[in-house]
């Protein structure tokens, strides 16, 4: 069973171009017959562990204000080390399990933004669900829970069908870049 929660940790937690964050719970089992986490890779870069900062000294949760530390670094820099290391990570699992970005019938991420989902189906030709759209206008971003709700979203509404093969994209603006295979 994996649970966790989202609350922002400011009013003012924006990321641009993200949606802004919203609050919320999820829960879920994963089990040998339902679903099949076949394979997970992930990276690391601690370089940017100081792109966003919060000044809460002194100072009460209402006042707390996040801050991007260097927005050309955050927008260009770390724009392009997404690719890179999708990318890099994609290729790894594939290879690992023998198959192909044709056998891949959908690519899940985090509600960001509409931008993000085509850009990521642009640069890195991969097959962003279109269903992430509905989700991102409904609910905006939920934190790293938006990769399971998207995931459930596709299957309750037969969108993830058996035996498609699905990868979720994950990544944090502290930057760690995540890739999962799954077979449905």
């Amino acid at each position: 069973m994996i649970s966790f929660g989202c609350c922002p940790y400011t009013k003012s937690h924006y990321r641009s171009p993200v949606t802004i964050v919203g609050h919320g719970g999820f829960s879920l089992i994963l089990s040998a017959d339902a679903n099949a986490v076949v394979d997970v890779e992930f990276q690391t870069n601690g370089k940017y562990w100081d792109i966003f900062q919060i000044d809460y000294k002194d100072r009460i949760y209402s006042q707390y204000r996040e801050v991007c530390t260097n927005i050309e670094r955050f927008n260009l820099e770390l724009v392009m080390e997404n690719l890179i290391r999708y990318r890099n990570l994609i290729k790894i699992i594939l290879s690992r399990n023998n198959i192909s970005m044709y056998d891949i019938k959908h690519v899940l991420m985090q509600n960001i933004s509409v931008a993000a989902y085509g850009y990521i189906r642009e640069y890195l030709k991969l097959p962003v669900a279109e269903f992430l759209k509905e989700n991102l206008k409904h609910y905006g971003h939920l934190g790293e829970m938006d990769v399971f709700f998207n995931y459930f979203t596709g299957i309750n509404n037969n969108m993830i069908n058996k035996q498609d093969w699905v990868l979720i994209l994950n990544n944090s603006p502290a930057a760690c870049w995540g890739v999962v295979l799954i077979r449905q």
